[in-house]
């Protein structure tokens, strides 16, 4: 029986083999697969009782109320675990990761991590050395309950980093068990879940520790540098960053802005990945587009980032409506799998969004928010110079329309300059107020007013808006 590129997880079994029972028959082949969460009285993970070859496999986070949390092995023919990770699997008495009663033979395998409330947390030979042969390139935590199988050492003669319960067991620095990518695609659209490896740290760890190991991982990556790490996960070396900026000038409630987020590859192996981009936003946030191949659900917008050769990078831009003025912060994260700088794989662009500029809608007179000043005048009496200046905290919306109130009747002066007609008739001299229509707090202007005749200017008025 041949099974491949397959998950088997959360499944329970009274007596042998939570995940998967073989009993006996023909040779058993396990090839790309994971067996997590399951739970049985003896093997965990899974039960073998026939000849058989595991390779590229994941074995964790299973539980045997009896022997072999993570797998169990007995009255069968030869059994091989090549590029095998057997961890955080537990045994209600011994073996938490692997019971052998037969001939099984560990080749660039990670047994650590396990527990056993018995005793023996990783490796049980049933007492005999030939029920587990360390065929070199292993990582054992704790060789308690096999010691006479695997010998003491970093690395030992066979190749192999061999704790003991004495010294300190070895921590071969795995990851929770995630989605780290992969070339197999699942029904559920996820990948087989895999134990990311960490980098070595004297003589914990598991990568390139193995040069005689798969030429691939479980997920169907290749090996780097010449040496395989220890176990069914291939560390791929490929530093993504993320950058992230937001527009240039003022950001308004309701109105639309576009941030610009870059994804760059720096080596030093290319990704064989397609990496995922994320943009957080602040929630109540519309999207309103996005480049690319993106999804928006809420305030989380996913881009699909293609595949990028070292030193290459990809722009996308995202342009969103804010809710609310206040501070804003729009947060860019960029698959951190494989990376072996995972601080740069975040950026965030954060800007203040500022108060809606009034009036929301139509005109308003704002003369009462402005510091309105005579600034002299020429061709005595007919060119006049006022200074406006927005004393409040408020934004005006532009442009502004400056009113003069009050004209002498009979030889009624006409104001030359004006641009319009408010409501109620009186005309304005039009006043533009910069590239965003927006009269801010503290912006001045200087407005110029001609009038046909000679005129005493008591004082203007100013309305803002949507002018007639």
């Amino acid at each position: 029986m041949t099974i491949s590129n397959s998950e088997f997880s959360s499944n329970t079994a009274a007596a042998f083999g939570g995940g998967l029972a073989d009993l006996g028959g023909g040779h058993l082949t396990v090839a790309g697969c994971t067996f997590n969460g399951n739970r049985a009285f003896h093997g965990g993970g899974l039960v073998i009782e026939t000849s058989g070859t595991l390779s590229n496999t994941t074995i964790s986070g299973n539980v045997a109320g009896q022997q072999g949390g993570g797998i169990s092995i007995a009255f069968s023919g030869q059994v091989v675990l090549q590029n095998c990770t057997i961890t955080d699997n537990q045994a209600g008495e011994t073996a938490g990761g692997i019971f052998s009663g037969t001939e099984v033979l560990l080749n660039a395998t990670v047994v650590a991590k396990n527990s056993a409330a018995a005793g023996d947390p990783d490796v049980d030979n049933n007492t005999s050395a030939a029920d587990l042969v360390d065929n070199g390139e292993n990582f054992i935590g704790d060789n308690t309950g096999a010691a006479n199988s695997f010998t003491a050492g970093t690395p030992n003669v066979n190749g192999s980093f061999v704790g003991t319960a004495a010294a300190g067991p070895l921590d071969p620095l795995l990851e929770p068990l995630a989605d780290n990518g992969g070339t197999v695609v699942l029904p559920d659209g996820s990948h087989l879940l895999t134990h990311q490896d960490d980098a070595n740290n004297g003589n914990n760890g598991v990568r390139d520790r193995a040069p005689n190991g798969n030429a691939s991982d479980e997920r169907g990556f290749s090996v780097f540098n010449g040496a395989c790490d220890i176990g069914a996960f291939e560390f791929q070396d490929c530093d993504l960053s993320v950058t992230t900026s937001a527009p240039a000038g003022a950001l308004r409630p309701g109105q639309p802005a576009t941030f610009t987020l870059a994804v760059t590859s720096n080596g030093p192996n290319a990704c064989p990945f397609d990496p995922i981009l994320t943009a957080t936003l602040p929630s109540g946030t519309i999207v309103v587009s996005a480049s690319g191949n993106a999804t928006a659900n809420g305030n989380v917008v996913t881009f699909l980032v293609p595949p990028l050769t070292v030193g290459s990078s990809t722009s996308f831009t995202l342009t969103v409506i804010p809710a609310a003025s206040g501070p804003f912060t729009e947060t860019a994260t960029v698959s951190g799998h494989d990376d072996p700088n995972p601080p740069n794989n975040t950026a965030s662009a954060s800007v203040t969004v500022q108060p809606r500029a009034i009036p929301a809608t139509g005109s308003a007179d704002v003369t009462g928010l402005l510091q309105i000043v005579p600034q002299g005048r020429r061709r005595p009496k007919m060119l006049w110079f006022v200074r406006l200046t927005n004393a409040s905290s408020t934004p005006i919306q532009g442009p502004l329309g400056v009113v003069v109130p009050g004209l002498r009747r009979g030889r009624r002066p006409k104001l030359l300059d004006a641009g319009g007609m408010i409501a109620d008739g009186k005309k304005f001299v039009l006043v533009n107020v910069g590239s965003d229509g927006i009269f801010e707090p503290g912006q001045s202007v200087l407005v110029e007013l001609l009038f046909s005749l000679p005129v005493k200017v008591p004082g203007v008025d100013v309305v803002a808006g949507a002018l007639a």
